[in-house]
């Protein structure tokens, strides 16, 4: 009985290794881990300013630009950048990202501060400020990523 006991307790540890040797040989390669609903990750998408995408890119992070206020369906996003100077295009946009996908972390710009509680009610994580720049957040999301390559 207690052999049995030792066997499963080894075969568990063995199992959760390989698990996680899966995981991180997925993290090193670059590639985002993939929905629940089996699409595939295609990284931030962006609206309104073609610039963001470029810069998002040089960042080494996935990218698509969105000029239309559709949500792309082949495929889930992990954010979604709103920055247009029309705030009702934001707002509509920032809508139909939820509706795609509920989980969606959304950066919007709200041009008119009196509305910046409406965007947090349509569900955006960070409103910012009419004057106020990406570079900071673009900052923020590659620091994790470079702290990730130097400890692999």
């Amino acid at each position: 009985m207690t052999g049995l006991l030792i066997i499963s307790i080894i075969g568990t540890i063995l199992f959760g290794y390989f698990i996680i040797c899966r995981i991180s040989k997925s993290i090193e390669s670059g590639r985002f881990i993939d929905s629940p609903q089996g699409r595939a990750n295609h990284g931030i998408l962006v609206y309104g300013v073609a610039d963001v995408a470029k810069k998002i890119s040089e960042h080494g992070i996935k990218c698509q630009i969105v000029t239309d206020l559709v949500i792309p369906e082949n495929g889930f996003f992990s954010a979604l950048f709103a920055l247009s100077a029309n705030d009702m295009d934001n707002l509509m946009i920032c809508c139909a990202a939820k509706k795609a996908d509920p989980d969606i972390y959304i950066i919007a710009r709200c041009n008119d501060v009196q509305h910046d509680k409406i965007f947090i009610e349509v569900g955006a994580s960070y409103v910012l400020s009419p004057h106020e720049t990406i570079d900071g957040l673009l900052f923020s999301i590659q620091c994790p990523l470079s702290a990730m390559r130097v400890l692999t």
